[in-house]
């Protein structure tokens, strides 16, 4: 199991395995603040769960991708706190709110249809992946377009990029 979730990152890219992953983390939510029976929140537990569980791995790998080296480790770091941010909220609100936890899951329900609004718009294919990929200048565009750099730099990364492939091998 551990190696299923990078295999699905490595075929389909980051953004993409994003894409997917708010679907059962959004139905996983609707389940367990609509009609709710045990049956329903556990299966609703376990999507959001495993949902969750995806999200962080791959949304850790995307930042690690997209960022400059500079900033890297301080935005790995800062998505890391993010995500226990959110969680500590998320239980924050079903404490003060244990009359309406309900309500609760349906707040958090919208959080992964605004994420997969955000992605769609706003966040390009990984460069690494796509260089994975042989897709060159698809991933000189999304170096261009995360970075805002220029032709020139995005070509210099997508080098290091490359190298950093041909060392692995």
């Amino acid at each position: 199991m551990q190696n299923y979730p990078r295999s699905l990152f490595l075929v389909y890219g980051h953004r993409t395995a994003l894409l997917v992953i708010t679907i059962p983390l959004t139905i996983g939510w609707i389940l367990i603040s609509f009609q709710p029976s045990f049956e329903r929140v556990c299966m609703g537990r376990f999507a959001t769960g495993i949902s969750t569980g995806f999200a962080s791995t791959s949304s850790t790998v995307y930042v690690a991708e997209m960022a400059d080296v500079t900033m890297r480790g301080f935005l790995i770091v800062g998505s890391s706190i993010a995500i226990s941010v959110g969680i500590t909220i998320v239980y924050s609100l079903g404490y003060l709110l244990q009359e309406n936890w309900q309500l609760v899951a349906v707040i958090c329900a919208i959080f992964p249809i605004i994420s997969f609004i955000l992605i769609s718009i706003f966040l390009p294919e990984s460069p690494v992946w796509l260089a994975g990929k042989k897709r060159f200048s698809d991933a000189k565009k999304s170096l261009q377009r995360i970075r805002n750099c220029s032709t020139e730099e995005a070509e210099d990364a997508l080098e290091e990029i490359n190298q950093r492939f041909n060392s692995s091998k």
